[in-house]
């Protein structure tokens, strides 16, 4: 019970955090889940997969990345890096 309790008071929280700061991607602890919903990396990640994100700034090219683009979450692979710019493609 005392389980059940502490995973849906953390749920219940991060729900309104999202909501609050318009953050789809919450990270309380610099890493977080995520459920894959197309198929931009098909065939390496599938549709309903589920993945482990976690915080980083060290990125270089093929690295894979989740990034928020309006409401959307998208997972994409590096493709280019030329300074500041960061150029993704799905697979």
């Amino acid at each position: 019970m005392l389980i059940i309790s502490f995973v849906l008071g953390i749920s219940i929280y991060v729900m309104n955090v999202k909501r609050v700061t318009g953050n789809k991607l919450f990270m309380p602890f610099d890493k977080t889940i995520a459920v894959v919903l197309t198929g931009s990396m098909r065939p390496n990640i599938l549709e309903s997969d589920l993945i482990v994100i976690e915080k980083t700034n060290d990125y270089g090219i093929d690295d894979v990345v989740v990034f928020q683009d309006g409401n959307q979450l998208i997972v994409h692979r590096i493709v280019k890096i030329e300074g500041e710019e960061i150029t993704t493609a799905g697979d």
